[in-house]
């Protein structure tokens, strides 16, 4: 009894020093022990998309934001590649866009994670184009289907039937960690750029690139 009490209090004392979060068999969630990486595009000099005023390294941020917030609420752990407006590169870097990419995919690599999921929007010159969409790794299973259910998801959110497709993305190509990038909407579309700036609609994209994730977890644990 006294050794089963001592390795129960090692193993508290080993989570409490590595930040590892500890759930009892009533309050396990659906993505405790996982840990997942939040990528938020673009930021500093880089502000990616735009329309007037709206840029999309903005709304990329307070979307992922979000999505790390309820990724925490089921049980997640959560990384962020930034949480304010900068890019990710080195202050006396050269080659600033270069040395963010590679700063990304260092993050992604750091064999802590195992998911991932890249932020963006985007934009098209025919501005009638509009709806969430999703890419994954080619010839990647986990991604692919990782993809699949985050843009059912999207879908729903959106109203919008896109589909899921292999992206030649410089993250996507250059990871072995199952992720997806996900282009939330075009601020291209008037319409979406005003669904994309309401608080209320950040939430549900957040939400359904959380339910994606979830449903992939319990597929594969």
């Amino acid at each position: 009894m006294k050794k089963m009490k001592w390795i129960i209090l090692s193993c508290c004392l080993l989570a409490a020093m590595t930040g590892i979060h500890v759930f009892s068999a009533q309050s396990v969630m659906p993505l405790a022990g996982k840990t997942i990486l939040v990528d938020s595009g673009h930021g500093g000099k880089d502000d990616g998309a735009q329309r007037g005023e709206v840029k999309e390294d903005e709304i990329n941020l307070i979307i992922a934001q979000e999505v790390k917030a309820q990724l925490i609420s089921q049980g997640a752990n959560v990384l962020m590649t930034r949480e304010d407006d900068r890019d990710l590169a080195d202050a006396d870097s050269e080659n600033r866009k270069r040395d963010d990419m590679k700063k990304r995919v260092e993050f992604i690599e750091c064999g802590f994670c195992d998911l991932f999921v890249y932020i963006h929007l985007n934009a098209y010159p025919d501005a009638s184009v509009q709806g969430a969409q999703v890419f994954y790794r080619e010839q990647d299973g986990q991604s692919e289907r990782l993809a699949q259910l985050t843009q059912e998801a999207l879908s729903r959110c959106s109203g919008q039937k896109r589909r899921e497709k292999p992206g030649d993305y410089y993250i996507l190509e250059r990871t072995t960690v199952p992720g997806v990038l996900v282009e939330c909407g075009f601020l291209s579309n008037a319409e979406e750029r005003e669904k994309l700036q309401s608080k209320a609609y950040q939430k549900q994209v957040a939400a359904a690139i959380v339910q994606g994730l979830i449903r992939y977890v319990r597929e594969n644990g």
